[in-house]
């Protein structure tokens, strides 16, 4: 038997055995245990800190098995975002704790996710993010993707270039992005400012992305979206002064099994509002 808890989870009870208390629900499929709280809310934690670590677990222990997963802090805007990455992970109902109050019984249970480290799988492991760039293909291709903000390319069409904008105001901003729009038209692409909100779903971001050739943006967690881009893409990360250890093993390493072309542009120390405030 076992107990964890905090200060922001619910308090969960696991017991083994003929002798724990009586099944209320039993389940055939194990359980992985975890919290969708924290760092939730921001796409790079949310696939970095969640997803990517639920991929290897259930690569890891139950591979080729369903499982049911019980989540904590599983908010409905969580839910409802998620529901078809979700359902590929499972095909069962998820089980809320914080909603649900019932004794749920298992053949087996994990508690918690694997990790090891920044968008990372397990080393040396046949499984690479390109498989799980698959899984997010199926969940969010083929869901009525194409639409007025995003319309399917056309076959004489130039090559689409996504270019990911952040609001003013929140640092890290690209301020000459009119110019360089312009030259990326002037060179021959088709582009299309995206700057991802709530009000934007999966299906449409994925739809955009994985239909487009390249994408540039400036380091930031909406960089994740790169995790769209189709293999053979080209993807440029601008990375402002003193992180570039940040954006490598972000967004640089372990992207090398996507089959994408991945190009730095550092700012030069002249170029940037920041040595100002230096």
């Amino acid at each position: 038997m076992g107990e964890f808890s905090n200060a922001k989870n619910p308090k969960l009870t696991i017991t083994s055995g003929p002798s724990g208390p009586e099944c209320e629900v039993q389940h055939n499929s194990p359980a992985i245990v975890f919290s969708a709280g924290g760092y939730t809310g921001n796409v790079f934690h949310d696939f970095n800190d969640g997803f990517i670590p639920l991929f290897i677990t259930i690569n890891s222990i139950y591979k080729n098995q369903d499982v049911v997963l019980v989540v904590s802090k599983a908010r409905d805007w969580w839910l409802n975002r998620y529901k078809n990455l979700l359902h590929v992970f499972s095909s069962h109902p998820i089980v809320t704790l914080d909603n649900d109050t019932s004794n749920h019984c298992f053949p087996s249970a994990t508690l918690g996710l694997m990790s090891y480290g920044f968008m990372a799988l397990m080393p040396n492991s046949s499984q690479t993010l390109l498989h799980f760039r698959g899984l997010l293909d199926k969940a969010f291709g083929h869901h009525g993707q194409y639409s007025i903000f995003n319309p399917p390319p056309k076959s004489d069409s130039p090559p689409r270039l996504v270019f990911m904008s952040r609001s003013k105001g929140i640092g890290r901003e690209i301020l000459n992005q009119d110019e360089a729009v312009k030259v990326a038209k002037e060179i021959g692409f088709d582009v299309i400012l995206f700057k991802p909100t709530g009000k934007i779903s999966l299906q449409q971001a994925y739809g955009l992305i994985n239909s487009s050739h390249a994408m540039v943006g400036m380091h930031g967690a909406a960089l994740t979206h790169s995790l769209f881009l189709r293999p053979g893409s080209a993807f440029m990360q601008v990375m402002p002064l003193g992180i570039d250890w940040v954006g490598k093993m972000c967004f640089g390493e372990p992207y090398s099994t996507l089959n994408i072309r991945l190009r730095w542009k550092r700012v030069a120390w002249w170029r940037s509002t920041t040595r100002m405030i230096w």
